[in-house]
Parts: C-alpha cells; structure tokens; sequence
C-alpha cells in the first residue's frame, strides 16, 4: 500500500486518511468504553442497585464496537478504492507496460510484489517501457 498511496492523488489519500480516523476514534471510544465499564463495576460492585450504573458504559462500549466494525469496514473498502484506482499511476510511477488483460496484470504484480519486497533477482523480469528519461 505504500507505493499506491504515494502515486494516489490527492483526493484518494484524503479520504483514506478520513476512513482511518473514524476508525481510530471508534476503537478508541470502544476501548476508553470498556475501561469505564470494568472501573464502574469494580466501584459500584458494593452499592447494590447502584451497579446499574454500571450499564451506561457498557452500552456506550457496545455501540462504540459496533461503530468499530462499521469503520473498519469502510477502511477496507477505501484501501480497495485506492488500490483500483490508481494501480496505473503506480505502473506509470515504476515505468512498467500497461498490461493488456487481468490475466497478464496478475502475472506482473506477482512479479512486482517479489520485486518490491525481496529487490531484483534472477529469473525475475519486468517489462519496462522504452521511453527517454524526463528532463
């Protein structure tokens, strides 16, 4: 994902980044949720009917997770947008050829995976375009 979100545009990276908020604030709400529950009824575990109080966090830990889910789903959904849609501005970036079907460009993203985590190695080839350098 780095190297697609460093070729996304502008907008793209700005909604990725909007998606991953929600789902940090979410967990986080969940989490701070979840810790007031388990304090509240440590706390109110001697007060008898007192420890319905206990019951306000849980509910807010229960909807925060909920809006957890929900956010982590749409953080999915973003990095699959982002990855459709600017796959070719990456491929463009690394002056790789377009492939012609899903079938070949599968085939070279195998490749450009292995390229990009382990470097070159023999028996690896890419197809650069032949284009002269900018400038």
């Amino acid at each position: 994902m780095p190297y697609l979100v460093s070729t996304a545009t502008a907008v793209d990276t700005e909604y990725l980044d909007d998606q991953r908020s929600q789902l940090d604030l979410a967990v986080r709400m969940t989490i701070v949720s979840m810790i007031a529950t388990v304090l509240t009824s440590i706390f109110m575990a001697r007060h008898g009917l007192w420890l319905l109080v206990t019951l306000l966090p849980y509910a807010s830990c229960y909807v925060s997770y909920r809006g957890a889910v929900v956010a982590a789903s749409e953080y999915g959904r973003a990095l699959g947008v982002v990855l459709t849609l600017n796959r070719f501005a990456l491929y463009e970036r690394l002056q790789l050829e377009r492939p012609l079907s899903t079938d070949a460009e599968r085939v070279q993203n195998e490749k450009l995976m292995h390229f990009l985590s382990h470097g070159p190695t023999r028996g690896l080839s890419l197809s650069y375009r032949n284009q002269p350098p900018p400038g």
